[in-house]
């Protein structure tokens, strides 16, 4: 059945009002765009709740000339008190089903049972939904909550240049990335229930 325009409304909703809650684990997908915005609610994550593992991309940048892992882990550390052992890097992930894969590796390593998926706010839904495709795909005891921060311009212009670099250049404004968001879901969806295995998506 089609997804409708009131399912996208309830799973848009829901993501965005998900309430800060204790996990042991933040699988943090770290966008260029935004970066320090996301830095101080990973931040803020660690210091209510102290998770026993925070997970990013090890990708030297996130965007081409953008901040990646050493200015996510030093900030995070030398900012919010995050011990270095709890911050851990995936292998360098050039999209979000890499970062994914390398994320719910790390939770199944470090024995976690719950975990926080935090992204910028147009990506957090797409972000949610890859890493519960990846628990699911692989049938694992994973439990995962989405959460992002709202209070941010939509009409805002910018242009994303792709995580690290390997996508063109997209001028738009944060709410048209939201669209295009949604569009690239149902685009995966569409591969993944192919068989396609180049992508993985709840």
């Amino acid at each position: 059945m089609p997804i409708s325009n009131q399912d996208w409304l309830k799973l848009a909703n829901a993501v965005f009002s998900a309430k800060p809650v204790p996990t042991e684990a933040l699988l943090v997908h770290g966008w260029g765009d935004l970066h320090d915005r996301t830095i101080e609610l990973v931040g803020r994550y660690y210091q209510q709740f102290k998770p026993k593992l925070i997970a990013l991309n090890g990708a030297p940048e996130y965007e081409v000339g953008a901040p990646g892992i050493e200015y996510w882990r030093e900030a995070l550390i030398n900012n919010y008190q995050v011990p270095a052992a709890v911050v851990k890097a995936t292998a360098p992930a050039p999209h979000t089903l890499a970062e994914a894969e390398g994320f719910v590796t790390l939770a199944v390593a470090a024995g976690v049972k719950t975990a926080t998926v935090i992204s910028v706010p147009a990506h957090a839904i797409r972000a949610f939904l890859t890493n519960l495709g990846v628990v699911q795909n692989h049938a694992l005891d994973l439990k995962l909550i989405p959460s992002t921060y709202t209070d941010i311009n939509w009409t805002e212009p910018l242009i994303i240049r792709g995580l690290v670099g390997v996508h063109a250049d997209e001028e738009t404004t944060r709410l048209g990335r939201l669209v295009s968001e949604c569009g690239r879901i149902m685009e995966y969806r569409s591969e993944f229930e192919a068989g396609n295995k180049n992508y993985v998506i709840a």
